[in-house]
């Protein structure tokens, strides 16, 4: 019977080590495994590379167009594993040539729609050279600058970023403007008046090329040019015409529209609408008033209509 005790106490205790045991070596597996982090993007912890939309296409005061954006890191053709080292926005317009014996890293780049890319194998935008015309997205870019860097990665000695589109620069103004008059000075009897106007807005040829690029980059213009109106005029001294809060029928394509009125007889009646202009662009709005002109010439009743 004492014998039976002595082996299963032996059992046991045997039992015990190898758990013991087993739990020694998987504590030791996660103590001794090693993680292989990717590598963090300007400074932060890694995030897939952003979708061309939803790369900035404007400066932060909006007042530029962004062309292109590359990252110095190395890219790769999956783009989970791409964009990486510090990304570089650069505007329409710039142009830059790398100092003697150094060059432009760019492992991954975007080109926003409307604009253009060129890279060149020398410096002073000498030598080949490769265009991209955006939209355009490289995880990886290809060696096709006749270069590389820093073990094998693309790089540029000198580039030139260009685009369609360009935000408004122009100084807006407004003013009265007669869009029809009637003479009824030398008739004792009313008479009747029709007349036409429009409202809207006519755009220039160089706002219009940018419009076509994409409904985004539209909507960026558009919203710089409204802009300008209300922070340089604001509510008009000249006309009282608020254009912070310009209408939507006047922000649209012109429309034509046809009134009818009485004149009295011996006066003469002038229809004047509140006009501005920005550069080429010219707006019609939807504020109008009637100014009567007496038989001597002079102004009588201002009302207004709209």
């Amino acid at each position: 019977m004492m014998k039976l005790l002595l082996l299963i106490l032996q059992l046991a205790l045997l039992n015990e080590a190898k758990t013991l045991e087993s739990a020694l070596k998987d504590s030791f597996k996660e103590e001794t495994h090693v993680h292989f982090d990717l590598p963090a993007r300007n400074n932060t912890a890694r995030q897939p590379c952003p979708a061309i939309g939803d790369v900035p296409i404007v400066t932060q005061d909006r007042k530029e167009f962004y062309g292109v954006r590359y990252y110095d890191g190395r890219g790769h053709p999956v783009t989970a594993l791409s964009c990486n080292g510090d990304y570089h926005d650069r505007v329409s317009g710039y142009n830059d040539s790398a100092p003697e014996g150094e060059g432009w890293l760019m492992g991954t780049l975007y080109v926003h729609a409307g604009c253009i890319f060129d890279g060149f194998s020398d410096y002073n935008y000498e030598g080949s050279y490769k265009e991209y015309q955006g939209p355009v997205f490289l995880s990886e870019v290809p060696d096709v600058f006749g270069n590389t860097c820093n073990g094998g990665i693309p790089c540029v000695d000198s580039y030139i970023v260009t685009c369609k589109q360009k935000m408004p620069d122009c100084v807006p103004d407004d003013r009265w403007t007669t869009v029809a008059s009637f003479d009824n000075s030398g008739s004792s009897l009313p008479s009747t008046f029709t007349y036409k106007y429009v409202i809207g807005t006519t755009w220039s040829n160089q706002m219009s090329e940018g419009f076509d690029v994409s409904i985004t980059v539209s909507g960026e213009m558009k919203a710089s040019f409204w802009g300008r109106f209300e922070a340089t005029i604001g509510v008009s001294h000249t006309t009282g015409y608020n254009w912070g809060y310009v209408s939507t029928q006047a922000k649209q394509e012109r429309q034509e529209f046809t009134v009818e009125t009485k004149v009295p007889g011996g006066k003469g009646i002038k229809i004047q609408q509140t006009t501005g202009s920005c550069g080429s662009s010219d707006v019609s709005t939807e504020a109008l008033r009637s100014v009567e002109v007496m038989a001597n010439g002079e102004f009588g009743e201002i009302l207004i209509i709209n």
